[in-house]
């Protein structure tokens, strides 16, 4: 006769196949996080990393009669600018560089102005306007890019 009152727990195997597969998932997934980490370049601007640099950028924009007006206002070179309208509860990115004929090939230098030719089609309909500076560092690779942090660094432009 069975003894029903010596209980046997366990873990079903379906269960545990299933705890299995999660963690390996897990696993991985930090595995490659991490990796992704390591292998990020370092991108240098006057000696330190071009994220630090970003801090030290200084800029006023405005935004009037479908021309845009941005001004340096501290001693970081700007090299681009990124625009980011938001339309309709989305949003699309431009670079001014390749938007806008007047912007320098050497970008905007400290102290410098720099007033748009015409950014109606691009703007039009735009409910917000963020512009974001992009700075030009030095690399194993040569010159690189860096767009800065768009939530730290970026600015608000009103859009009338």
């Amino acid at each position: 006769m069975l003894d029903k009152s010596k209980k046997r727990f366990g873990v079903s195997p379906i269960i545990a196949t299933v705890l299995l597969v999660a963690m390996t998932v897990v696993i991985a997934l930090i595995v490659f996080i991490w990796f992704r980490q390591i292998g990020k370049e370092t991108i240098m601007k006057f000696g330190e990393n071009v994220e630090l640099v970003c801090g030290d950028v200084s800029f006023r924009a405005e935004y009037v009669n479908n021309q845009l007006s941005i001004v340096n206002e501290g001693n970081v070179p700007i090299y681009s600018l990124v625009l980011k309208v938001g339309k309709n509860r989305g949003f699309q990115t431009y670079d001014i560089r390749n938007e806008d004929p007047a912007w320098k090939d050497t970008g905007l230098l400290q102290g410098g102005s720099f007033v748009s030719q015409d950014l109606s089609t691009q703007v039009s309909g735009a409910d917000s306007l963020v512009i974001v500076p992009v700075l030009l560092g030095e690399s194993d690779k040569g010159e690189r890019t860096h767009v800065c942090d768009e939530k730290q660094f970026g600015q608000e432009v009103v859009v009338a």
